[in-house]
């Protein structure tokens, strides 16, 4: 996974917000980080997101059906070993 998001590019409170987002995206999904965003701004996660995109995870924007199905084994499989 090749990253082009560098902190040069950015400004300070732009660059750790983005990081930030890019963190709880790979923990906890992109719609479940999207319902955050939108219960702590009053509804506005697309703008929000619209304007820290750069900081997406790459892989966020083509999951393919075969990912998916993966990352639902993955998630069986856990379930199961709880």
């Amino acid at each position: 996974m090749i990253d082009d998001t560098h902190p040069d590019d950015y400004d300070f409170t732009k660059y750790f917000t983005g990081m930030h987002l890019r963190r709880l995206i790979e923990e906890q999904g992109f719609h479940r980080t999207k319902q955050l965003i939108n219960r702590l701004t009053k509804r506005n996660a697309s703008r929000v997101l619209r304007r820290y995109a750069d900081f997406f995870p790459p892989d966020i924007l083509m999951l393919t059906k075969e990912a998916l199905f993966e990352r639902y084994q993955q998630s069986v499989l856990e379930q199961m070993a709880a």
